[in-house]
């Protein structure tokens, strides 16, 4: 020890070592610390994917009672309707009469023509003309008369949106008859008018009804061949 130094240390000046030494500790434990934590891994968050619902069809026995119910509705908005214009339902017997044997293409017709056609039992209004080997697949004219005995052609007209039931499976492919020259070409009249009625032509219906559409899950099914 040389002359002169002096290894006495005091009270506040070991104090104040050991804040210091204490403090840049604490520091230095905080950063690492900080630096633990960065290196691990933070949580994953689990996502969960989201599934989208498998498209529901329905069978036929249900789109047949959703039918009834939609026809139902429909029957009473109609009816009011009728009945706010003056008309009522005029129910025309149907009479088919035979155009010829076989295929006559040229007769065909796919709407009702509505014209007056005179018959020995009277007036008649005239339908379509179809071939009996494909059936007729055309609508049947819906009529109404008024006060006057006018006799009109019913146009309806649905506002409400029209629903839509998704049937299962795929819609089956009709098969035309090969056999032009069987069957026969076939006339559908509409009557006879009572006495006095005329017919006036079309009349729009406008009413708060709703059409069901039903689309086929699968469209069309694959062709398969006809028999022959």
């Amino acid at each position: 020890m040389s002359r002169g130094q002096n290894n006495y240390t005091s009270p506040k000046a070991a104090r104040k070592v050991v804040s210091n030494v204490a403090m840049r500790l604490g520091v230095v434990l905080v950063i690492l610390a900080a630096c633990d934590a960065g290196q691990k891994p933070a949580p994953i968050e689990k996502r969960h994917e989201i599934v989208p619902p498998k498209k529901q069809c329905a069978s036929a026995a249900e789109v047949a009672e959703k039918q009834r119910a939609i026809d139902a509705t429909d029957r009473t908005s109609y009816e009011a309707a009728l009945a706010a214009q003056g008309l009522t339902a005029l129910a025309l017997p149907r009479v088919e009469e035979i155009v010829g044997d076989g295929l006559r293409e040229g007769d065909l017709t796919y709407e009702p023509k509505l014209t007056s056609v005179g018959r020995k039992a009277g007036i008649f209004l005239e339908g379509v003309t179809y071939w009996s080997q494909n059936g007729n697949k055309s609508d049947e004219p819906e009529f109404v008369v008024d006060a006057k005995h006018h006799v009109y052609a019913v146009v309806r007209q649905r506002t409400a949106p029209a629903e839509q039931l998704v049937q299962c499976g795929c819609q089956h492919i009709e098969c035309g008859s090969p056999c032009p020259a069987c069957g026969q070409t076939v006339r559908i009249l509409y009557g006879p008018l009572s006495s006095g009625a005329r017919f006036h032509g079309k009349v729009t219906v406008e009413y708060a009804g709703a059409a069901l559409g039903k689309p086929f899950e699968a469209g069309r099914c694959p062709p398969e061949p006809c028999p022959p």
